[in-house]
This record gives structure tokens, C-alpha cells and sequence, in this order.
């Protein structure tokens, strides 16, 4: 979905999120009387104890920017119904987002003796959000227009509101977890319900592109390789975007490889058990998520015969999600 500043005239002057303009750039502040949740003094505390780490003042500001940024969200969660209102704030979140990217790839992962883990983390994060970004803004079709339905305008919204929420929560817990690595996500955002549902399509989805692999192992041909391929396809647009972000990078390397392969006619056998491999590697991951972990029995342990022809969940797991999701 491609958003425009044009009409900055008609935003609704009540909106919650004021609208700062400087030095001829827009961009988005919070009121001051706004009582803010625990989540920035949690991040305080969190980075309290590394002020002597190359590069602290750089990260406190990519905190400060992914929370302003994710708060501004929030206040417009339940206002999305005002497209004109919100295409503009989207806008301007987008903006925003770009100019911390910038920020991230120029100036902080320049820094002088950032550590090895935190310079990954960060780079991964980058991408991610980058990656993100593009994907709402530029590749979810156009801006709505007035011939466009009210019903699919608020849906493409809603869509936009849940990708970049997720993004932003997701790339505050992955970077808070390098000065606490014992920090579970859900001492940041309650939302444990969300997470449970992405976790469950994530191990679903995982499961399944794992047995296609090793079937085009077992029985290498143009129609197993092609299934793969659209599986890969399937996963990158869809429940790629719940696995840690640090994940995202080895992944998409490993595919790509195999597409090249597969479209110069190489052998791609090894490929193929790199992939697998890593695949498992990722779904025992995600299943000891801790939101998984207390909830889920081991439904996905067991092996599927290579002359199986049924890859998805069985009725009784699909059950057992859908309760547990229900019990989030």
C-alpha cells in the first residue's frame, strides 16, 4: 500500500498523535500529558547496567525511536475507521521508521567497538524492519481510492496497523534480549494471545516446508522441486515474518541458493539438506518458545513416511491448536 502526505490539511485535528513539522520535514511526537506505559522504564532499567558499552547512546535512541514509534500506533488502533486521518499518520510512521533505519545503517552499526552480538542483532533488525517497511508500504498494492469498497480500505489498515505492530514489538524484544537474554517478550507486551497464535501457524508452516524438503530428497524431481519452491514462496509472504528476525538472513540465503540451483539446472541435493537442516533447527526453536512450551504437547515430533501423502496437521492437532489459541 503506497501512502502519500498529500491532504495533510484534512487530517482530523483531534487525533491523539500531534503532527510535528521542522526544518520543512514531518514527524510524529506523542502529547506530553500522555501517560505512557512501563515499557520505556522497563528498557531503562534493562540498560542500566551496560552505560560503559560502546555504542549505549546510539542504542537508547533506536529504544526511544521503536517505542515513540510503537506507541503512536497503538493511540491509532482504535481510530483506523478514519482513513484519511490514518493514511496520513502511516504516512508519516513510515517516515519516521526510514529516517531510524538510516540512522541504524550509518551512524550506529559504525560505531567503534560495538560488540559482535549486539552489531548482529542490530544489523538483523535493520533488515527485518526494512524489509517490513517495503512490504507495507510499497508492495500491498496502491493507495485506496474513492471507488474502493469502505470494508477493503479499513481491512488493508488493519493489515498495515498488525505487520508494522508486530515488526516494531518484535525488534524491541530482540534487542532488549542482548543486555538480558533471560528476558521473556512477555514481560514487555501482554499480548501472549497473538503470540501463541503466530507461534502455532509458525510450527504448522515450518513442519510442512520440512517434509517437502525431504520428500524432493527422497524422490528428486521437477514436481517435488517446484512444490518446494512454492512453499518457500508461500512462507516467505506469510509466517516468515513470526520467526526472530535474526533468523530471517540465514534462511533467505539458504533459498536462494537453492533457487539459483534449481534455475541453472546444478545438482541441488546438498542444498536441499542444508535446508532441512536448518528448518528442523528453526522448528525445535519455535516450539520452545515459552509461550509454547507451557501450553503445546509435542504434536509435531513424529516423522512422516516417505509414501505419506497427507503433510498437513491431523484433525485432532488442528483441534489442539485451535484450543489452545482459544485458551490464550
Amino acid at each position: 500500500m503506497h501512502f502519500t502526505t498529500s491532504g495533510i490539511s484534512e487530517v482530523n485535528s483531534q487525533s491523539s498523535v500531534d503532527v510535528v513539522q521542522s526544518r520543512g520535514s514531518v514527524s510524529l511526537s506523542l502529547p506530553n500529558d500522555l501517560n505512557l506505559p512501563s515499557l520505556a522504564g522497563q528498557i531503562d532499567a534493562i540498560l542500566t547496567s551496560t552505560t560503559s558499552l560502546s555504542g549505549i547512546g546510539a542504542v537508547r535512541r533506536i529504544f526511544n525511536d521503536l517505542v515513540r514509534l510503537l506507541e503512536c500506533l497503538r493511540l491509532m488502533e482504535h481510530n483506523l475507521h478514519h482513513i484519511r486521518e490514518t493514511l496520513f499518520l502511516l504516512e508519516l510512521i513510515r517516515i519516521d521508521t526510514i529516517e531510524l533505519l538510516d540512522f541504524t545503517e550509518k551512524e550506529a552499526l559504525q560505531v567503534e567497538g560495538l560488540g559482535e552480538n549486539l552489531y548482529e542483532v542490530l544489523d538483523g533488525m535493520s533488515f527485518a524492519l526494512r524489509h517490513e517497511v517495503r512490504r507495507v508500504f510499497e508492495e500491498h498494492g496502491e493507495e485506496p481510492n474513492a471507488e474502493e469498497p469502505p470494508e477493503i480500505t479499513h481491512a488493508k489498515l488493519n493489515d498495515a496497523h498488525r505487520v508494522l505492530t508486530n515488526c516494531l514489538q518484535q525488534s524491541i524484544i530482540t534487542l532488549a534480549q542482548v543486555f538480558d537474554p533471560r528476558l521473556d517478550g512477555r514481560q514487555l507486551f501482554n499480548n501472549s494471545k497473538a503470540r501463541l497464535k503466530q507461534s502455532l501457524i509458525l510450527c504448522k508452516d515450518l513442519w510442512t516446508l520440512t517434509n517437502l524438503v525431504k520428500r524432493a530428497q527422497l524422490d528428486t524431481n521437477d514436481q517435488s522441486i517446484s512444490l518446494v519452491l512454492h512453499r518457500i514462496e508461500s512462507f516467505r509472504s506469510s509466517s516468515m515474518h513470526f520467526l526472530m528476525y535474526k533468523d530471517w538472513g540465514h534462511f533467505e540465503r539458504l533459498a536462494r541458493e537453492l533457487e539459483a540451483s534449481v534455475r541453472k539446472q546444478f545438482d541441488y541435493g546438498q542444498l536441499l539438506h542444508k535446508l532441512s537442516t536448518y528448518l528442523e533447527t528453526l522448528l525445535g526453536q519455535v516450539k520452545n518458545r515459552a509461550v509454547l512450551a507451557e501450553l503445546m504437547p509435542d504434536v509435531l515430533s513424529h516423522q512422516v513416511d516417505a509414501n505419506e501423502n497427507e503433510l498437513e496437521w491431523s484433525t485432532d492437532e488442528l483441534r489442539l491448536a485451535f484450543e489452545l489459541y482459544m485458551a490464550g
